[in-house]
């Protein structure tokens, strides 16, 4: 048998070694294809960076990349084939270039402080350092877009151009308040549109503030197909489980869902699942019951992280650690990221993950 070789050697016409201008620095970044349709629309892009970390990111309007330098010792060849076809422009050295990879990015809110009514505006210490919200999204290295949706998430507001994260308490408070209202007003609280001024106006009397609801609507409505605000059951539901967690060391589930239940206003109803919990929570090896679990109190070590939740459980279903785990896993599936760490075994139709 005869086997013809197909490949055919290419020549390439050099035009010029390029050489830099001594003014100015250039430097080799990768587009991916997200950015490249951001600049080919001219829409505005800006580099930005944490006052606490060397981070840089680069942001649009609504995404956020990080920026990472790649040391490189191979050739690399810079060509345009659009100028002359099958020939080379130019040639430089590279020694490093700039890789971008779409990031999440939280908004660091452990010194902005805490909105427990009206009272903490007055009693608000001197000693406080305080922030307007235009300067915190100018000091967060993240879209602006991005930048709203993880502020309504953690529950801040802006109030007297002072940046505040409204007390879990409020949260609770504002949303009986709010819920029964909605079921007074004879709206469906499951799919009725919901007219946010017309509410917001209708829960001042009961002691929120314009801001307050504002921020809240946002963190427990959600915007449909045709832009109207109806209301997220869900979250709501996830809230009242996530509170009821934190009120005990732990539970029988049988026992947290009944609490569970109880937290709700009167004539609300929605469907309850434990797995709606899944990033809040732990069960213990070998019983019945769960604790509350923050994924703020783990270490940001991988390796130490996964020394600690084998300390809390000796057994996790891979969908339970999942959330405690996931951002460590960057461009890797979750199973094969977590077999550098601990074991993935089959058990009928679920996958337990368990220590070395």
């Amino acid at each position: 048998m005869t086997v013809k070789s197909t490949y055919t050697p290419q020549s390439f016409e050099l035009y010029q070694q390029l050489q830099p201008q001594t003014a100015y620095t250039y430097k080799l970044i990768q587009l991916p294809p997200e950015l490249l349709s951001c600049i080919e629309a001219k829409s505005p892009l800006n580099i930005k960076s944490s006052r606490l970390k060397n981070d840089l990111t680069l942001v649009s309007q609504d995404k956020t990349w990080k920026l990472r330098q790649m040391d490189q010792t191979d050739t690399v060849l810079l060509m345009d084939c659009n100028v002359v076809p099958g020939s080379l422009v130019g040639l430089t050295n590279l020694p490093y270039e700039y890789e971008l990879v779409s990031t999440k990015i939280l908004i660091d809110v452990s010194k902005i402080p805490v909105y427990k009514g009206e009272s903490s505006l007055s009693t608000m210490s001197t000693d406080i350092v305080t922030c307007s919200l235009s300067k915190l999204i100018d000091d967060t290295p993240i879209s602006t877009e991005e930048f709203y949706k993880e502020w309504y998430e953690v529950g801040g507001c802006e109030i007297n151009g002072c940046c505040f994260v409204i007390d879990d308490s409020l949260v609770t408070k504002f949303l009986h308040t709010f819920l029964t209202v909605v079921i007074s007003s004879k709206i469906d609280y499951k799919s009725g549109i919901l007219d946010l001024e017309k509410f917001s106006a209708l829960l001042e009397p009961h002691g929120f503030i314009a801001e307050v609801s504002n921020t809240l609507f946002h963190k427990f409505c959600r915007l449909n197909s045709d832009h109207k605000y109806t209301i997220h059951n869900d979250k709501i539901a996830k809230w009242f489980g996530i509170q009821t967690l934190k009120s005990a060391r732990s539970f029988d589930i049988d026992d947290f869902n009944l609490q569970w239940k109880n937290q709700f206003p009167n004539f609300y109803n929605v469907p309850l699942d434990v797995k709606m919990l899944r990033g809040h929570l732990y069960k213990t090896a070998g019983s019945s019951r769960i604790s509350y679990l923050s994924e703020s109190s783990l270490s940001s070590d991988i390796v130490q992280r996964i020394r600690e939740l084998f300390k809390l459980a000796s057994e996790w279903e891979i969908d339970d650690i999942a959330p405690y785990v996931q951002k460590f896993m960057i461009n890797k599936k979750l199973e094969t990221g977590l077999l550098k760490y601990a074991k993935v075994r089959k058990v009928g139709k679920s996958k337990i993950v368990c220590p070395r």
